[in-house]
């Protein structure tokens, strides 16, 4: 019986070396998989904020582009080119976008415009209103 109870023993000891080796397997693979999900998620956040960023970027400029025709137009209202009782439409063509607008300024002096600047895929629409006296252009809301 002790020979029998030390080959045993020996055999456990055998199947357990072979059992830890397994153990450290799986938990390489599932220590790689756990590393590859957080770098999987890491560049998908950075690629999403690259692109939040561009649309930024992107609404700026369009932005610029609305604010650009509008002055545009203020001017051409401040100079006589536009004057009382008329309507006129402006665009222009920027090398990433463009603009228009649309202006009425009636007999009184009221002036309304809508505005809209495009850069790319982004839009902005502008709404000024003011009025106009002896060449004098007065800006009550711009948004």
């Amino acid at each position: 019986m002790g020979k029998n109870k030390k080959n045993n023993l020996n055999t456990l000891k055998k199947n357990t070396h072979h059992t830890d080796g397994y153990v450290t397997l799986v938990l390489v693979i599932i220590i790689g998989v756990l590393a590859f999900a957080i770098a999987l998620s890491a560049i998908t956040d950075g690629v999403s904020a690259s692109k939040s960023g561009f649309s930024f970027m992107q609404s700026y400029e369009a932005r610029s582009y609305a604010n650009a025709c509008a002055e545009e137009v203020l001017y051409k209202i401040h100079s006589g080119t536009i004057s009382l009782g008329t309507s006129d439409s402006t665009s222009e063509v920027f090398s990433n976008g463009s603009c228009s607008a649309s202006t009425n300024v009636n007999a009184l002096g009221a002036i309304t415009m809508s505005v809209s600047g495009v850069a790319l895929r982004a839009k902005t629409d502008i709404t000024i209103t003011g009025t106009v006296s002896g060449g004098k252009v007065t800006i009550t809301a711009w948004q």
